[in-house]
């Protein structure tokens, strides 16, 4: 049976990044065993982010206020909630998570059965690495 995964797209003024990243997810081959289906949460933009987003491959909410980040990933989980996905995960619109890393996150679910998984680009320090102030912050949080 086909597993369907929900993959949340928050944007909010994104309309340069919006369809690269749409169209990344959607490149992801992940065999037969899963399918896809990218849901953007325009978080009320006033550039063309939705526009472009509906003229995509997904499912766009439009939101007619801005409810900040927060409101918005938990507008899209609401959704694939209530339409049932098996999984929902989240990818930022600017393009700064890659889809690529998609398939890591399901293998790791399947192996383990976890309830979450967090994926994370600190974890082997090497390309992006944030400043002093930033990991000492992250560290006291």
């Amino acid at each position: 049976m086909i597993k369907r995964i929900a993959v949340i797209v928050p944007a909010y003024n994104e309309e340069k990044s919006i369809a690269g990243v749409v169209n990344d997810i959607n490149a992801v081959n992940l065999g037969n065993e899963f399918e896809i289906t990218v849901i953007v949460v325009n978080d009320c933009s006033h550039d063309r982010t939705a526009e472009i987003a509906g003229r995509l491959k997904c499912i766009l909410l439009d939101l007619p206020v801005n409810l900040g980040i927060g409101g918005a990933v938990q507008t899209g989980f609401k959704y694939a909630y209530e339409n049932k996905y098996d999984f929902a995960m989240q990818v930022d619109g600017d393009g700064q998570h890659p889809p690529t890393e998609i398939p890591k996150l399901l293998k790791h679910i399947s192996e383990t059965n976890a309830d979450i998984v967090i994926g994370s680009r600190f974890i082997n320090n090497i390309g992006f690495i944030s400043t002093f102030s930033r990991r000492l912050g992250i560290v006291f949080f």
